[in-house]
């Protein structure tokens, strides 16, 4: 394909029920301006690689690539070997865009002139009912060290390298790594990269459904363990970059703790266990956090009931849950 605007990499895997509406949707785009569709076949089994085929054959936007399979990262690297776009924007294969994704970002990009677009990700279950909304945020433009504070302390905007739109020569200087939570191991080094970051609430442009067998949705093992490596991977990058916020790392631990222990099925002692690896930190580094002006009471909250113990922590959890659903909110 000649050189144009973006490519938007879609990784493929076993997902031949939901393939059809994420390319539909890529295909549909009201954008002005080239863009081309790499969709990476990562050895999919079931019919995935067939009509992903059959997409290449029918639409000149759509490149189709195979391989065996390495998983999401090594998918996502393999489809930016093709990738002729000056921006790259990722779409998960069992996701799904608004018609004007592309026009949207690039707007926010053309009038702020950056580098790094990020916006918020509209969490679906899988009967696509909206599951959560937080807090609306304006749009600006921020440097890289800002861009770190409202996507890992705040947590504004995901770490998912979804819903980003992101230029090329930034993603070439940093693969994604193997192995589970590529994501937050791979955004803090995009975001090192460019002082030109723009933040914006494109909430319904980018539609994620969480799955039964997801990473997110799966019983306790080790892959799981993989997120305290890269929690130790950004706690060295604060203390060389901002070390200022050292006394803020705890922060990082505990969305590790929250996300297993919220998300993933596991046994008492499991339980415990996980549980376990907050505490410490969080005792040590809890008054600092509590001082910060910047961080949500809702943090603050988390930090503190992860300084108490697991039985404190699953009552807090009952309780929260029942408040919202009564509410009509999600958490």
């Amino acid at each position: 394909m000649n050189k144009c605007e973006v490519s938007i990499i879609v990784p493929i895997y076993n997902v031949e029920q939901y393939l059809v509406k994420c390319i539909e949707s890529l295909l549909n785009q009201n954008f002005n301006k080239a863009y081309e569709i790499i969709l990476v076949d990562d050895g999919s089994t079931d019919k995935s690689g067939d009509i992903a085929d059959k997409y290449d054959r029918e639409n000149e936007l759509i490149k189709t690539i195979h391989k065996e399979n390495g998983g999401l990262s090594s998918a996502r690297n393999y489809g930016m070997q093709f990738a002729s776009g000056l921006f790259v924007t990722f779409v998960d294969s069992d996701d799904y865009v608004s018609e004007s994704y592309l026009k949207d970002m690039f707007k926010v990009k053309d009038k702020l002139d950056a580098d790094i677009v990020l916006t918020k990700i509209c969490l679906m279950t899988e009967e696509e009912s909206i599951k959560n909304h937080k807090e609306v945020i304006k749009t600006e433009l921020v440097d890289g060290k800002e861009a770190f504070w409202e996507v890992y302390f705040q947590k504004k905007v995901s770490w998912s390298a979804c819903a980003k739109l992101m230029k090329k020569e930034i993603l070439d200087k940093h693969p994604f790594p193997l192995g589970y939570y590529e994501d937050s191991a791979s955004m803090y080094l995009f975001l090192s990269e460019t002082d030109k970051i723009a933040l914006t609430d494109l909430r319904n442009n980018y539609h994620y459904i969480r799955r039964g067998g997801s990473i997110t949705a799966s019983k306790l093992s080790t892959k799981h363990m993989r997120i305290f490596e890269v929690c130790d991977e950004i706690s060295k990058h604060i203390d060389t970059c901002c070390p200022e916020w050292s006394g803020l790392t705890a922060l990082i631990y505990q969305n590790a703790v929250l996300q297993l222990l919220t998300r993933i099925d596991m046994n008492k002692e499991e339980y415990n266990s996980i549980f376990d690896k907050a505490v410490t930190i969080s005792r040590n580094n809890l008054l600092e956090i509590l001082k910060e002006k910047r961080i949500g009471w809702s943090t603050k909250y988390y930090a503190v009931v992860l300084c108490t113990n697991p039985a404190v922590f699953r009552l807090q959890r009952t309780f929260m849950l029942k408040l919202n659903l009564i509410k009509g909110n999600w958490v």
